[in-house]
């Protein structure tokens, strides 16, 4: 991707690795994780749909509503390694089907205990920089849900 940015997330899990791979590509899991960071981030968090098809190629697919709008998230798995390195392309409206966002999960076993090192890279083109912080704030939120997520019995 010419002239891109990357906004970086690293965040310590207590969930093990495996764990926190499937939460990513489950559509049930995400539902409830990702509606709750939405929730966390001021918006209502209700997701309308949530579909994965979890193979290299395999697209995704998910909405939630906005002020009376859907929301759509969309892109296609381009790496999958489990329970390693989760890679697929992130876009957000039909403009930027075309230069979508690379996202990049590594997940790897912490070193100073049982659960992970979760380390996200969002590539992104540089124009959108500005919203680098947010963009950060947001994964982090997402992976902070993932963590509530798994710890529920």
């Amino acid at each position: 991707m010419a002239d891109t940015v990357e906004a970086k997330v690293t965040h310590k899990s207590p969930a093990r690795a495996a764990a926190i791979y499937d939460a990513w590509l489950d559509p049930r899991q995400i539902r409830l994780w990702m509606g709750a960071a939405l929730k966390q981030n001021g918006l209502a968090g209700e997701m309308l749909a949530c579909g994965t098809d979890p193979v290299v190629g395999g697209a995704f697919l998910f909405t939630d509503r906005r002020d009376g709008q859907e929301a759509r998230h969309w892109g296609h798995y381009r790496h999958l390694d489990r329970p390693r390195k989760i890679v697929f392309t992130w876009i957000t409206s039909d403009a930027a089907a075309n230069d979508p966002s690379k996202v990049t999960l590594i997940i790897e076993p912490d070193p100073d205990g049982p659960g992970a090192v979760v380390t996200l890279y969002h590539e992104m083109l540089a124009k959108w920089d500005e919203h680098r912080e947010r963009t950060e704030r947001s994964w982090r939120q997402m992976l902070e849900q993932v963590d509530v997520l798994l710890a529920k019995p």
